[in-house]
């Protein structure tokens, strides 16, 4: 005999009752064959939602792919700017060293260390290429010690030209004064004896009361009267060996221990001492040797 289950549904209103029956052993297959489905249901739907996460994570992750790939490029092209410029100041400072002829302890460093000279290989290749990021990394470290070593070299560098700046602003290089050249430098016959006789400097004739200019930056180091018959006269010492000297002045307008600079006014024009007239008696010393006082004037005659 068959076993059934039966579910009576009563209506509220006078009506005959309902009644369903149906075999246990076909309840419990139905029972069985949906949780079944709904099990499988479920697994369905957890697949759906895991596809759906892994599909917007791709799409994250080609997202930053394409952003690191741009990155690369930009870095890769910025490599190459850099490269350039780089290569442009090594050759700048290999020019600077040749001019200023730098021996130690001025050596400039040797720059490179890329391997195989300047060439820094994947920054070269074509932008559309696809560099690998660590490389690209790599290759600007090398650039960056590229950098680090021409720094170096422009330090040393601009030491040097500092010193040489100094050196040429305590280098007599100016006429002291306006007017006539009418005295070169060495022999020739004076004016009062007619004997023949060593000229120590260059004698410019010029207006009493007109400026003397310092020749170059210096400590004045004596002033006085009759030297060597010169009149009132202004020494200057400019260090690196330079020392100069104004003679014949009406009037001295510094004082020992006075720092000047080129072109200050220290005296002025006159004809005091052993003279025939106004003018400026100017000679130049390099180590205490005399020397020719036009060797010395980069400016053109133009008095």
């Amino acid at each position: 005999m068959k076993d059934y289950l039966s579910i009576w549904i009563i209506p509220k209103e006078d009506a005959s009752p309902r009644v369903y029956s149906i075999e246990r052993k076909k309840l419990k297959k139905i029972l069985i064959g949906a949780g079944i489905g709904l099990i499988l249901g479920i697994f369905m739907f957890a697949d759906y939602i895991s596809l759906n996460l892994k599909r917007e994570r791709l799409k994250r992750l080609e997202a930053e792919n394409h952003k690191l790939k741009s990155t690369v490029l930009r870095l890769q092209k910025d490599a190459e700017e850099l490269h350039s410029k780089l290569t442009l100041f090594k050759d700048y400072a290999k020019k600077l060293n040749t001019i200023a002829g730098l021996e130690a302890p001025y050596a400039l460093r040797e720059v490179g260390g890329l391997g195989g000279g300047l060439d820094i290989g994947i920054v070269t290749k074509p932008l559309q290429a696809q560099p690998a990021p660590d490389k690209v990394v790599v290759r600007m470290k090398e650039l960056k010690k590229m950098a680090q070593d021409l720094d170096v070299n422009f330090e040393i560098l601009y030491k040097f030209f500092k010193e040489q700046q100094e050196l040429l602003s305590s280098t007599p290089s100016i006429w002291p004064t306006r007017g006539y050249l009418t005295s070169g430098f060495g022999y020739r016959r004076d004016p009062f004896t007619g004997r023949r006789s060593f000229h120590k400097g260059i004698d410019i004739s010029a207006p009493i009361g007109q400026k003397v200019h310092a020749t170059a930056k210096g400590i004045v180091i004596r002033t006085g009267y009759q030297r060597r018959g010169l009149g009132r006269w202004v020494e200057i010492d400019h260090g690196f060996g330079f020392t100069t000297f104004y003679g014949h002045l009406s009037r001295i307008l510094v004082r020992p221990g006075q720092r000047v600079k080129r072109g200050d006014v220290i005296g002025l024009v006159g004809s005091t001492g052993r003279s025939t007239g106004p003018h400026l008696h100017y000679e130049v010393y390099v180590y205490g040797k005399v020397v020719n006082p036009l060797l010395y004037i980069l400016e053109n005659l133009g008095i």
